[in-house]
């Protein structure tokens, strides 16, 4: 077993907690920060943006936001009542949490988690995975 090493910085509002190549970051600007090696997720603060290997989180209550998807860029959606907006050509977008409306231009999957989500996308033909209840997608032309 590797030694833990805490290193709390008060002063920039961060706590930090290493073993080895394993590291958790807690930052008033940050959120969450797990890492691994080289990989990364990050878990933002109520809307803001994370980023899971190069990918994008969204989380928080009732917030709205908006990204232009990089080629393939995975998305995910969590948290409740939130409403984003994607254009481009996304990866994987996963919705989770409750009454999420998220619209996007195109992605490669779709997968719909949790209550009362709904998906609209304008071009493609995404592989629809879905769970929970009350959850749509919907191909809008």
């Amino acid at each position: 077993m590797g030694l833990l090493l805490l290193i709390p910085v008060v002063a920039l509002g961060q706590l930090e907690l290493k073993d080895g190549d394993k590291v958790v970051r807690i930052s008033l600007s940050e959120g969450l920060v797990l890492k691994n090696g080289d990989k990364q997720v990050t878990f933002s603060g109520a809307g803001a943006v994370g980023k899971s290997d190069g990918g994008h989180a969204f989380t928080g209550i009732a917030q709205t936001e908006e990204h232009e998807c990089g080629p393939a860029e995975d998305i995910d959606v969590g948290g409740a009542n939130n409403h984003v907006t994607l254009t481009g050509a996304c990866g994987e977008v996963t919705v989770s949490g409750l009454g999420q409306v998220v619209t996007l231009d195109r992605a490669t999957a779709i997968t719909l988690s949790g209550k009362n989500n709904t998906v609209t996308w304008k071009r493609g033909d995404p592989k629809l995975t879905k769970s929970g209840s009350g959850n749509q997608a919907v191909h809008v032309k």
